[in-house]
Formats: C-alpha cells, sequence, structure tokens
C-alpha cells in the first residue's frame, strides 16, 4: 500500500523506542514501541494474550508527489535494493513479542489474524513480486489465504482463488474455521471486497458465505467483517440505481452473514459518499451500527444524519465500554456510553491506525513520521500504551 499524507486516517506518532519501564514513564509515554528505517507498518493484529503483535511491514519506495519532489540520487536510494532483489519492498508478516525489537518473520503477505489460542496466524499471502508495482487488484492476484502454525513453523495453503484474489482472513471463535474475504477490481485498476467465503484450518470444507453481486453492473463491497459472539456480520455498501461506471445512489447494510444471510440495519447514502461506517457490540453485547451516530440495530429505522467533515466513529473496545479516537489535544480515551472523556494520551501527529487488545487493556497506535518540514515519508512506528 503507498503512503499519502493528509487523509482522513488515523494516527499517533509515538517517540520511543523499545521497551520502557513501567513506573517510571510519563503519562503520555508508551509502555513499548517498534520501528524500522523506511519502513511501513499496516493491519497490527494482537494475540489473546495481549503480549504479543503481528502486523505487516513493508519498506517504501517514493510515488506520487514524493517521486515528483525527491532529488534522482535519493529515489535511486531507495529503488537500487530492488535490482538486488525483487522482493526488497514487498510487504512481509512478522510476530513482535512486547518488549522485544526482534521481529520474527512469517512470510510474504498482508492483514495477519491470530487464531484464539495464539498458536497460529493466518494471512493473505502475496503471491506476486510487488515491490516495484502499485498495491492493485491486478497485482494482488493469485493471492492465496494460508495458515502458519507456530509450533511446527509449517505453512499450509487454505484457500486458492481460481482467478481474482482472496484477502483479510479472521478465525472464528471456534478457532477451528477461518473466514476471508472474496476480492477483485471493482473501479478501474483498484481492488475491493465483493464476497465471503469460510474454510477449516485443514483445508477442507470450503464454503462461500456471500457470493460476488453485482447490481446495476456494480459489486456489492463488502467490509468489514467479524464476530459479535457466534455471529458473523459484515458491512455492504450496495447499488440501488445508475449504470456501469457510476451508481446514483446506494445502501449501506449490516448484514448477519449466516447462512443465510440477512441485512439487520440498512441506511442510504449519496452517490460518491465516503462517510466512516462501521459496527461493534457495547457492554451488554448489543450490536451497534454508526452511521453518523451509534445506534443499536434493534431501532426501527435509522435516524441517520450526514456526518460532519473530519467527523470519525473512533474504535471501540472489545468489552464496549471504551471508545479511542482522535481529539483537538491527542488520543482520547471516551467512556462509550457516556461519551465522556476518560484520558487524553498527547500524541505528535495523526493517527492512522487504533488497535485494541482483545482484553481491552491496551491499545496499539500505528503512526507515520515524515521528514521535518516535509510531506516526505520517513517512516511508520507502532506504540502500545496500557490503559
Amino acid at each position: 500500500m503507498t503512503r499519502t499524507p493528509k487523509t482522513n486516517r488515523v494516527l499517533v506518532i509515538a517517540s520511543v523506542l523499545g521497551l520502557a519501564s513501567v513506573d517510571a514513564r510519563a503519562a503520555d509515554e508508551p509502555l513499548w514501541s517498534w520501528n524500522e528505517a523506511h519502513t511501513e507498518i499496516y493491519s497490527p493484529s494482537f494475540s489473546k494474550s495481549g503480549d504479543e503483535l503481528a502486523l505487516v511491514r513493508k519498506k517504501h519506495t517514493a510515488d506520487f508527489h514524493e517521486a515528483e519532489e525527491l532529488p534522482e540520487a535519493e529515489k535511486k536510494k531507495l529503488s537500487d535494493p530492488i535490482k538486488k532483489n525483487e522482493r526488497y519492498a514487498d510487504p512481509e508478516v512478522v510476530i513482535l513479542k512486547i518488549g522485544n525489537k526482534e521481529a520474527a518473520r512469517v512470510d510474504w503477505g498482508w492483514s495477519p489474524a491470530f487464531s484464539p489460542d495464539g498458536q497460529q496466524l493466518a494471512y493473505s499471502y502475496q503471491k506476486k513480486p510487488i515491490s516495484r508495482l502499485r498495491v492493485l487488484a491486478a497485482n494482488l492476484a493469485g493471492n492465496d489465504i494460508r495458515l502458519f502454525r507456530r509450533d511446527t513453523k509449517a505453512i499450509s495453503v487454505l484457500a486458492k482463488p481460481e482467478s481474482a484474489y482472496f484477502s483479510d482472513p479472521i478465525f472464528a471463535p471456534d478457532g477451528k474455521h477461518v473466514v476471508y474475504s472474496l476480492s477483485g477490481a471493482i473501479n478501474g485498476d483498484w481492488g475491493g471486497n465483493i464476497g465471503i467465503a469460510r474454510v477449516s484450518i485443514d483445508g477442507t470444507g470450503n464454503e462461500i458465505l456471500y457470493p460476488a453481486t453485482k447490481d446495476f453492473a456494480l459489486y456489492h463491497l463488502i467490509d468489514s467483517k467479524r464476530y459479535v459472539g457466534d455471529r458473523l456480520f459484515a458491512l455492504r455498501w450496495k447499488p440501488t440505481s445508475g449504470g456501469v461506471h457510476m451508481a446514483e445512489s446506494y445502501l449501506y447494510e449490516l448484514l448477519d452473514v449466516g447462512p443465510p444471510t440477512k441485512a439487520v440495519y440498512t441506511w442510504p447514502t449519496e452517490k460518491g459518499s465516503e462517510e466512516p461506517m462501521t459496527f461493534c457490540s457495547d457492554g451488554k453485547g448489543e450490536v451497534l451500527v454508526y452511521d453518523g451516530g451509534w445506534h443499536p440495530i434493534t431501532a426501527a429505522n435509522s435516524d441517520r444524519k450526514p456526518a460532519v467533515e473530519d467527523e470519525t466513529p473512533g474504535v471501540p473496545s472489545p468489552d464496549g465500554r471504551l471508545l479511542a479516537r482522535a481529539g483537538d489535544d491527542g488520543l482520547e480515551i471516551v467512556e462509550f456510553q457516556g461519551q465522556k472523556v476518560m484520558k487524553t494520551i498527547k500524541v505528535r501527529g495523526g493517527i492512522e491506525n487504533i488497535t485494541w487488545s482483545p482484553d481491552s487493556r491496551r491499545i496499539a497506535v500505528v503512526t507515520t513520521r515524515y521528514r521535518e518540514g516535509t510531506e516526505i515519508f520517513d517512516h511508520d512506528e507502532i506504540a502500545v500504551y496500557e490503559l
């Protein structure tokens, strides 16, 4: 994936590298942080214990505005290693022990997810060397779903596409199945998730839960997906009018994937809308949807109001008690029900990614640091805070 500055991505920059003393660290100082020079970080995922993180690291290459602004000598310095190793800037799945700077390599790939017992890791394998290329659908073609067994270091292929690619695996609560997305080109060269499937961890019983579907010659977009209890939910963006290249209107729908699949909450959106949409469960286990505000799916009708500019739903904690979001003064930890700010962590920069540990006691933030006074990428950093 290519780094572009000044977007609405949620991020925080941590300044301490390595393990800090818990007793001695300041209020805004992380428990632990990690980075590598000229390296991007994607898709952090906590183990159940909260003591490990799986993530994707990827050496940065100049693109878009950087390719125009950087001197030729610097662009050459970034690209020369690829001449020696075509995988030099490919996405790489690694596992990190919090408190340790050493990254244990797993494989080339994207979107790692720990099994409930922490002993296995599912990910989307990057089949084609991509260091010289942008992250487009054609360059992800053939990507399959793989399983890494930590005890034996064995890697097995769980699901292999006949066309396009597979992405974003997650484990079912029983730990015996992996749910993943069917993906492909949705808008010119750009890719997206258009269906859902499930496979057993031994590679058998592969089944489609939601097939790739079109209305008005446009794919339904299916993203994101997660379990609430033992029920699998997913968000769908469905065109309701228009033609091949552009829909005039859409519906957002929260799906209970089942099977059978059924929509449990629906609200309209305008053409070209990029309003945030997500869902979660609260402290009582009730499913809530963000449609300009947080609402239970039991509501008879959506009273959605268009989100104000730069508004974000935040990231709810797994136990439904807290919400992490970017505030004017830093990273805000908010009481979910009352929306009372419980704690603000002062940060430098904007927030890119927020990830909670399964027990809601730790939070990881990925941040991008740019060269001083510029919008030229320097490195990403991940920091873990203990609440």
